[in-house]
């Protein structure tokens, strides 16, 4: 169970990290 806990807040936070730094990209003009 705390394998599967671990394993679910990686993703998580994976998924996270992606999102930001899918914001932070949009957020910067391109040039």
């Amino acid at each position: 169970a705390a394998e599967t806990a671990a394993k679910e807040a990686a993703e998580k936070k994976a998924a996270a990290e992606a999102e930001a730094a899918k914001a932070a990209a949009e957020a910067t003009p391109a040039e």
